[in-house]
């Protein structure tokens, strides 16, 4: 049931994203949503690709907007096992919704916590399944070093984006090899084809922040990387909480894991 659960998102998430596009236009110039009940009178909002920087812009880049709710999907694989990878996933594609539809100092800021979190929840569920206490121990310390970062570095741009980045990069560069290291040690072969996914995900989306062509408003957002970054990192992460159901438990033994 969740495998059909899983499957039938994707396809639907596929098919709202191309027809939310197609019926709001590229800029969502054909559905306004006033966002200011929201975000408040005050707010300051900035333009996407496509997306108008005001306050009633829409879904602004909706391509972008409704793709980022892939990355819900990993909650039907919410279990023991996998605890912190699917509400944070699912927090990131809300955040990361937000930010696409109006870009704005919240939204931003929520989008930023969420992709900050995701390799941290990772490895908390890999480590959880021996020992739990160190892995929240060691979630809660990154979640709030992201916090701080992103509330406490006093707005300077373009010096903020740039220790925002530096940030990001280091952080989840750390816990990526961090996680390769335990996958190879532990024989959890199930978890590697997740991890490729996700690898590639990530790049789709470094490619698509660091490339100026992708940041102008193309034909259609299903051309730009950063519409299959969502997409694969959803697949990823999903994949990678239905590994962590199924797998056994297992217990240190000379330096590897035993299975038991």
């Amino acid at each position: 049931m969740r495998d059909a659960a899983a499957l039938f998102l994707f396809v639907g998430g596929f098919l709202a994203s191309v027809l939310t596009e197609f019926l709001c236009g590229r800029g969502s110039e054909r559905c306004e949503i006033d966002w200011s009940p929201l975000y408040g009178s005050e707010a300051v909002y900035y333009g996407g690709h496509c997306g108008r920087g005001d306050k009633d812009a829409g879904l602004g880049d909706p391509g972008l907007s409704v793709s980022s709710l892939f990355l819900v999907i990993p909650l039907v694989y919410w279990a023991p096992q996998s605890v912190y990878t699917p509400p944070v996933s699912a927090f990131l594609g809300v955040a990361s919704f937000l930010f696409h539809a109006a870009n704005t100092e919240a939204s931003a800021t929520l989008d930023f916590i969420g992709l900050n979190l995701l390799a941290p929840a990772l490895l908390a569920d890999f480590v959880g399944r021996r020992t739990p206490k160190t892995a929240a121990a060691g979630f809660l310390v990154l979640l709030a070093a992201t916090v701080a970062v992103r509330v406490g570095v006093e707005d300077d741009f373009p010096r903020t984006q740039d220790v925002f980045n530096t940030y990001t990069y280091v952080t989840q560069s750390i816990m990526a090899a961090i996680l390769l290291v335990l996958f190879w040690r532990s024989d959890l072969v199930a978890a590697w084809l997740p991890a490729a996914i996700i690898v590639g995900g990530c790049v789709s989306l470094i490619v698509a922040n660091n490339s100026s062509q992708f940041w102008g408003c193309i034909n259609t957002q299903l051309a730009e990387p950063h519409f299959w970054g969502h997409f694969l990192v959803a697949v990823g992460a999903t994949l990678y909480c239905r590994a962590l159901r199924g797998a056994p438990e297992e217990t240190p033994m000379r330096g590897r894991y035993k299975r038991v």
